[in-house]
C-alpha cells in the first residue's frame, strides 16, 4: 500500500506506525532506500546498533537507556489528547549507521510520568532533526489512531467488511 501511494507521488513527509511495523527490518529498510523519514514504534527487546562498551553492537532498546542520566530527559508534550497535552519526558541515543550523509538514525524512548513505563521508537530522518520534532511525529499516530475507528465505524457491515449493506 505504501509503495503504490509513493509511486502515485502522494506527498510524505514522514511515516510512523506502531510496534508490528516497526518491527519490521525490511520495512525499515524500505523506507530508507526511499528517503523516507520515520518514528517506529519497537518493543523494548528490539536490537538496533549502536555504540557498545567494546564498539558497535546490536543491543536491545531497553538496554541502550538504561543508563541515560537524568539531563538526557526533556519533558515534552506529544500533542493534546482527550484530557489536553500528553506530556512525557522523552530521551534519545544515537544509533549506528554507516554511509547515510546528512541522515540520523536514533532510538527515541518515552516515560510516562506517572509510573515510568517506557516506550520506544526507531527514527530515521535529517541529521538535523530535533528532539522536539522527533516527539511531534510520534505523537501523530496517536491521533490517527484515535480518529481513524470514527471514521470508519459507519462504513462496516455486520461481517466486518468496509462497505457491506
Amino acid at each position: 500500500m505504501l509503495e503504490r501511494a509513493l509511486d502515485a507521488q502522494v506527498p510524505v513527509g514522514w511515516v510512523t506506525a506502531d510496534e508490528v511495523y516497526g518491527g519490521d527490518a525490511r520495512l525499515r529498510a524500505f523506507l530508507e532506500q526511499r528517503g523516507l523519514a520515520y518514528v517506529l514504534a519497537v518493543k523494548a527487546t528490539q536490537p538496533l546498533w549502536a555504540h557498545g562498551e567494546q564498539g558497535p553492537a546490536e543491543l536491545p532498546a531497553r538496554q541502550l537507556v538504561a543508563g541515560l542520566p537524568a539531563r538526557a530527559w526533556r519533558r515534552l508534550s506529544a500533542g493534546d489528547g482527550a484530557k489536553g497535552p500528553r506530556v512525557y519526558d522523552w530521551a534519545r541515543v544515537a544509533l549506528v549507521r554507516p554511509g547515510w550523509p546528512g541522515r540520523g538514525f536514533w532510538l527515541l524512548v518515552r516515560r510516562r510520568l506517572s509510573d515510568g513505563e517506557l516506550a520506544f521508537y526507531a527514527c530515521f530522518g535529517p541529521a538535523r532533526t530535533s528532539l522536539a520534532e522527533l516527539v511531534r511525529v510520534a505523537g501523530i499516530r496517536w491521533a490517527v489512531e484515535m480518529v481513524f475507528p470514527q471514521l470508519t465505524k459507519g462504513g462496516c457491515g455486520p461481517s466486518g467488511e468496509v462497505g457491506s449493506t
